[in-house]
């Protein structure tokens, strides 16, 4: 009597679904790090080239144009990017997951893989951070003193536009990175006088632009801040800002190295590294968001 009762398929059943996650957790890794790269691995390689070409026109998009250069339109991009990355792995692991058909053959299909697969990691890898950077203007800073508090204080961290005097002339009050000395981070300072403005020396440490006193405007939100310094008066008669350059002082002038004083002097045109934006980060959250006036 045959006590047993084999079946040549009775391990099929439970082998296949850990072999189906195992694929699904290997594809959803790497449309994390490769989107579309995920759908490749599913034998998905039309989809897998059309989500890639989606990702890479959504780079370009945030690369070649202005939006990451207002803080309400920064967050939305950054979460936008964040959302589809995730959506494209979650697509990978659910197709994986459910044993979704593999589409239909494409010729030559060794060679088409390995072209959609150089295709997706290009671009990934192309065009670098540091060139997408140098394309949009984007940048980020950490504010290094106190000089311009309460407008940008001691530890905030700023946005810039480091093209926006590539084609605009500096403005009266814009707030400008410096770049005074190669190696050095830049000098974040406030721009009060163009080429041809007289500045002289006020009462109490005051600063007169053509004969009318400096005043910065009120600051957004509720800065970290002790009040101004004590005024000091480090110029001496009067100075006239010459052809190409321009005249900074920090907000706080009683705290401020700036050009009131000759070993820092006026700014040359291709001193100016940038225009201060917004406020994208600090300490107390108070005041992210705020555009830096």
């Amino acid at each position: 009597m045959n006590d047993f009762n084999f079946s040549s398929d009775s391990s099929l059943p439970a082998a296949k679904p850990a072999s189906r996650w195992k694929k699904a957790t290997l594809a959803g890794i790497l449309s994390l790090l490769i989107p579309g790269m995920g759908q490749l691995v599913n034998r998905q390689p039309r989809k897998a080239l059309v989500l890639g070409l989606m990702m890479y026109a959504f780079r370009l998009l945030q690369v070649h144009t202005h939006w990451m250069l207002a803080f309400g339109a920064m967050v939305v991009m950054i979460a936008a990017a964040l959302a589809a990355q995730l959506a494209v792995a979650a697509e990978a692991v659910y197709s994986a997951g459910k044993g979704k058909k593999e589409e239909t053959a494409i010729p030559l299909a060794k060679v088409s893989y390995a072209v959609i697969a150089i295709l997706l990691l290009a671009g990934v890898i192309f065009p670098t951070a540091g060139q997408a950077i140098r394309d949009s203007g984007f940048g980020a800073f950490r504010v290094a003193s106190a000089s311009m508090c309460p407008t940008a204080c001691e530890g905030e961290r700023v946005v810039a536009n480091r093209k926006a005097y590539q084609s605009a002339e500096p403005q009266r009050g814009d707030v400008i990175l410096a770049s005074r000395e190669p190696g050095n981070g830049p000098s974040l300072k406030r721009l009060i006088g163009l080429p041809g403005d007289v500045i002289t020396q006020g009462p109490e440490g005051a600063v007169l632009v053509n004969g009318a006193a400096f005043h910065p405007p009120e600051p957004c939100g509720k800065p970290i801040w002790k009040g101004p310094s004590p005024p000091t008066c480090p110029m001496c008669g009067t100075v006239t800002v010459k052809p190409g350059e321009y005249f900074v002082v920090g907000d706080d002038l009683g705290n401020s190295f700036d050009s009131r004083y000759k070993e820092f002097g006026p700014v040359r045109r291709d001193m100016l590294a940038g225009k201060v934006l917004f406020i994208y980060w600090l300490a107390s959250r108070s005041r992210i968001g705020c555009n830096v006036k």
